[in-house]
């Protein structure tokens, strides 16, 4: 067994989970949460700004509540086949249409690996959000060789963690199977596929089975507030950072969900493989992807090009439900330009009240950047303020 990995750098400021950062409020100093620097990689050496995203989540269904986080690649396996998960033909086919993701933070506050899977020979390329949050550029290496591409974002549902991304230049790639997730039961032999540790290379991979479908797990946010992802499959496919968006694959090669959660046991590991994994189904993203395409199709959660943002830092302290605290603004954002400041709290925007980050997000991506909006808040002095401002495109969310 491989010797433990030394400890990690101390976080830096901007990776301090406490900070209070939210990218749909904020959405441009770079902040992403839980991040830490990897291992140092076996095939090839990364810039210190390394960074794979953590986020810490609660399992709420089941008997054992544990730790669990959202991973953005276990060590390859040197062999499959026969009835332990894809056959070798499936997987090296599959194989062909995983991608190494790289995200540059904005700001210049590190890189972010994870992976995605192309689903149009156009170069479509499936992956969760939390993979791309807050960068402002983002690159793909097509099964870890050849060229590396540049991707934009076509559009994003941060509350099912999903992104699709369009990668440049491209034509006639090979792409993943898609499979039904629907058929899904517990005890299928499954094999999770992805970039283990930001390691890139050839893709890697775990192989488990079903151990439960339709999950659960609440989500705890950078700002304190709850996100939950629902009708999860959970898996006993060991995988890690860096593995987040690869795909999960049934026993006959096709892709049945997306790797996107694992449980770590009793506390926050470093590293390590997870004791059990989560993935969305791979019916559920595809919807999503649908309605990026239609340019949001009717979702709240939807969005397509550029997120708004009001340009302002929010605290995580309550406030009683009578409004959003400001820890800081952004120099020459909209919210800056209304003439808030740290200390004030927001109490509504766009005619809607707003009681925590989570509401204030909400309201802010029912529009877009470019529209105008009002927002009301009151200063540290209890004084009360409306300006009208017009928010600004920010990084993915």
């Amino acid at each position: 067994m491989a010797a433990e990995p030394p400890a990690p750098p101390p976080l830096g400021p901007w990776q301090d989970d406490s900070s209070g950062y939210d990218p749909w409020a904020y959405g441009s100093w770079g902040y992403q949460p839980w991040m830490e620097p990897p291992p140092p990689p076996p095939r090839r050496t990364f810039a210190r700004g390394l960074v794979a995203l953590l986020l810490i989540v609660v399992l709420v269904t089941g008997a054992t509540a544990g730790v669990i986080v959202l991973i953005t690649r276990q060590g390859a396996l040197s062999s499959l086949g026969g009835s332990s998960g894809a056959t070798s033909s499936a997987v090296a086919q599959i194989d062909q249409a995983v991608v190494d993701v790289t995200s540059r933070l904005a700001g210049g506050q590190g890189i972010a690996a994870g992976t995605g899977m192309v689903i149009t020979s156009s170069g479509e390329v499936l992956t969760n959000n939390h993979v791309i949050a807050g960068a402002d550029t983002i690159t793909a290496q097509i099964d870890g060789a050849g060229p590396v591409y540049t991707a934009s974002v076509v559009g994003d549902d941060p509350v099912n963690d999903v992104a699709l991304l369009q990668l440049q230049g491209v034509s006639g790639l090979p792409t993943v199977s898609v499979g039904d997730s629907s058929s899904l039961s517990v005890g299928q032999q499954v094999t999770a596929i992805g970039n283990a540790l930001g390691q890139g290379g050839p893709p890697t991979m775990s192989q488990g089975t079903v151990t439960a479908v339709n999950q659960t797990i609440t989500v705890s946010g950078d700002q304190g507030q709850v996100e939950t992802l629902t009708g999860l499959i959970e898996m006993d496919a060991p995988i890690q950072q860096g593995d987040s968006g690869g795909p999960l694959v049934d026993s006959s090669g096709k892709v049945v969900g997306m790797d996107t959660a694992a449980e770590v046991g009793g506390g926050f590991r470093r590293h390590g493989p997870s004791a059990a994994g989560y993935a969305i189904p791979l019916n559920n993203a595809m919807t999503v992807v649908r309605q990026i395409r239609q340019g949001g199709g009717g979702s709240s959660t939807v969005q397509t090009g550029s997120p708004p943002i009001l340009g302002v830092e929010v605290s995580t302290s309550a406030n009683g439900g009578s409004g959003v605290g400001v820890a800081g603004v952004e120099p020459g954002s909209p919210a800056e330009q209304a003439g808030i400041a740290a200390g004030d709290v927001i109490t509504a925007l766009g005619g809607k009240g707003v009681s925590s980050p989570a509401t204030l997000r909400t309201a802010i991506r029912t529009h877009r950047a470019g529209d105008r909006v009002t927002v009301a808040w009151v200063d540290a002095g209890g004084q009360q303020h409306s300006a009208d401002v017009q928010l600004i495109s920010g990084p993915p969310a």
